[in-house]
């Protein structure tokens, strides 16, 4: 008889038990993996004389910064648009922006803007969250495993405003209305190829907060007409040829 507490007590820890609901298996977190960097020749500028970091990554060498050269100081170039952007001017950290113009022919002395066939030979050699691995773990979430160091520079357009169709370029002209305008800046970085997608689209890539991946997109190199007009500045790293 005196078996039945103890009888008892385990059948409520059992209907207890089984009545707990089971959370749901969370997959751990997936270790950064282990550095692999190789450092290149620093590579100096010899049109401003700022040196730059540069990384071997596979058969490529990439710069690991992104360019920075201010270009109005270097070449007396007539033109509509600036030749770049700066967000704050904060150069030495993120680079500066460049409209595709001038980011197809911007890059020093034995080094070129890359193709997207260069960008793609570079995430598949990365492989598996490559933009996690190609991420800077300084001012960003990334592992930088290869130390190409990419920064969250976001994007820019130097455009007019204007909700009507009826104001034209001239108006915006006269009237000063265009404008630097910035985004994404801290959430994402973007940078040009020199491989175009259509007679006004340029391939791009992108990293972002959102997702572990390099994503390959387009952007109009040309005038675009959406509330106002806008030309779209984003970052350049250049190749070795």
């Amino acid at each position: 008889m005196k078996s039945k507490p103890l009888a008892l007590a385990a059948l409520t820890i059992v209907f207890a038990l089984s009545c707990t609901e089971v959370p749901d298996y969370i997959e751990p977190p997936e270790p950064p993996p282990e550095s692999n960097i190789i450092y290149g020749d620093d590579l100096v500028d010899s049109r401003d004389g700022q040196t730059y970091k540069t990384v071997v990554i596979g058969t490529q060498t990439w710069m690991a910064e992104n360019l920075n050269l201010d270009i109005e100081n270097v070449y007396v170039i007539e033109d509509l648009i600036p030749l770049s952007l700066c967000n704050s001017c904060n150069y030495s950290e993120i680079g500066r922006l460049y409209p595709f113009s001038v980011a197809d022919a911007i890059c020093p002395e034995g080094w070129h803007l890359p193709s997207d066939g260069e960008w793609t030979q570079l995430t598949n050699y990365v492989g598996i969250n490559a933009g996690k691995k190609l991420k800077s773990n300084y001012v960003w979430d990334g592992w930088d495993t290869y130390g190409f160091s990419a920064l969250s520079a976001g994007s820019g357009y130097y455009g007019c405003s204007v909700n009507s169709t009826a104001y034209t370029i001239y108006y915006c002209e006269i009237n000063n209305l265009w404008m630097n305008s910035f985004f994404r800046v801290g959430d994402a970085g973007e940078w040009w190829t020199s491989t175009m997608a259509s007679g006004s689209h340029a391939y791009t890539r992108r990293v972002s907060s959102e997702n572990d991946d390099v994503i390959r997109e387009t952007e109009n190199i040309n005038l675009v007409e959406s509330n106002g007009y806008r030309f779209y500045y984003h970052s350049v790293r250049c190749i070795k040829d």
